[in-house]
């Protein structure tokens, strides 16, 4: 039985001592080998993806709806910040527009605006306009089946003030899937004087807002509605204070060409 006992107990022995010489921590040297290794492979590595990136061709991408065939983290499209910028430029704004909250009368307004922007999101802005007034069918039926005539109180003739104009949102919009359109949108307040259809001249608050659509670096299209409070005297002799809201549509024009890219 001892015969067999001796050679299981020398066995055993000599396998916990392999098992201590595995288990014991790498030496300095053996340490330094290990990451030098670690990191002439991962160096190898990035060299070979890189030189992989390199040779391999970039997909041709002719239209917004292509997009998607970029890789992720690998190609990458960035949309400038700004397309059209304003800061330093003065913009000219031709437009037409008409008051909609007159339910007997149309009212078509030209007007011209010019506007200078001190940065990106302020600016100052000149506004004139000339308005012409007509009946609306309502109007002429009345006069005309009930002998009924209709007169408005107060009809504004013109306008010329001075807005400040602030700018706090900008973005990128898609277009079907065709293209990608920048735009602001501003909010404006100022003040000026209006001439009436009875001959006086009436202080008067405007408040306003809108958006631009840039169509190219020194044009684009833009919408704005408008309220403007004043107050005069009626044909009737009262004096009272009257709020118009106006609807303008134009084009744009921003003078110097911008030249940042």
């Amino acid at each position: 039985m001892r015969q067999f006992c001796w050679p299981i107990l020398a066995m055993s022995f000599i396998t916990l001592m392999t098992s201590a010489v595995l288990a014991q921590e790498p030496t300095d040297a053996e340490t330094t080998d290990i990451d030098t290794a670690i990191e002439q492979s991962l160096s190898g590595a990035a060299k070979n993806q890189k030189e992989e990136k390199e040779l391999r061709p970039l997909p041709d991408i002719k239209d917004v709806s292509e997009l998607g065939r970029l890789s992720h983290f690998e190609d990458i499209a960035v949309m400038q910040r700004r397309y059209l910028p304003k800061t330093g430029r003065l913009e000219l704004f031709p437009n037409l527009g008409f008051i909609i909250n007159d339910a007997f009368f149309t009212n078509a307004i030209f007007s011209a605006r010019a506007s200078y922007y001190f940065t990106e999101a302020y600016g100052v802005e000149l506004n004139g306009m000339y308005l012409s007034t007509t009946d609306r069918n309502v109007t002429k039926e009345l006069k005309s089946n009930w002998n009924i005539e209709t007169r408005a109180l107060v009809t504004p003739q013109s306008y010329l003030g001075l807005d400040f104009k602030w700018s706090p949102v900008y973005g990128k919009m898609g277009y079907f899937d065709k293209s990608i359109i920048p735009f602001d949108m501003y909010f404006a307040l100022g003040g000026g004087n209006t001439r009436t259809n009875q001959g006086s001249d009436s202080s008067t608050l405007h408040i306003g807002m809108g958006q631009i659509f840039a169509i190219t670096k020194w044009a684009a299209f833009r919408w704005d509605v408008s309220s403007y409070w004043y107050q005069a005297q009626a044909n009737n002799g009262a004096t009272g204070t009257f709020n118009n809201i106006y609807a303008m549509v134009g084009v744009s024009f921003f003078v110097p060409e911008a030249k940042y890219r």
